[in-house]
């Protein structure tokens, strides 16, 4: 899919608020309908880049799109998506990507800033999201280790 007004390509999670917006009817279901896992064995995606961050960007224009559309209820999940992200993100940047402190950095300092942006909406989650979050801030390390263990235990 092509995002004309930003010429670039993008996933339709990127743009389908745009066609919520202009709906006659919206069905609200409480299972996962849709949804993919990639396993980062892609010439694109093999290797972590500082382009992945155009993510990241697009969910911060769907949060802007929700808030000023009155999406409120979109508003907790949107928000656990995007820390989410910079915390896969920041695990994904292994020594052999190109400026990987750099860019560690910069999704820890956009994870926090995130935090405080979506204060009231990512009150909503469940504490132990909220706990992880506070945990990646301050010991990425452990939050990691933690994460395999759950991971593993299943």
């Amino acid at each position: 899919i092509q995002d004309l007004e930003k010429g670039r390509k993008c996933e339709i999670y990127q743009i389908n608020g745009k066609f919520v917006d202009e709906a006659k009817k919206l069905v609200f279901v409480d299972r996962v309908l849709y949804g993919y896992f990639t396993e980062n064995t892609g010439s694109i995606t093999a290797i972590f880049s500082r382009k992945r961050l155009q993510w990241l960007e697009a969910q911060e224009e769907r949060i802007r799109f929700f808030d000023e559309h009155g999406y409120t209820g979109l508003m907790p999940s949107a928000y656990r998506k995007l820390c989410d992200a910079c915390i896969t993100f920041y695990f994904r940047c292994t020594d052999n990507v190109e400026e990987a402190a750099a860019l560690k950095k910069e999704l820890k300092d956009r994870l926090k800033a995130y935090e405080q942006q979506g204060a009231e909406w990512i009150e909503k989650l469940p504490a132990r999201t909220r706990m992880g979050y506070k945990l990646f801030e301050i010991c990425p390390t452990i939050y990691g280790k933690l994460l395999s263990r759950m991971q593993e235990a299943g």
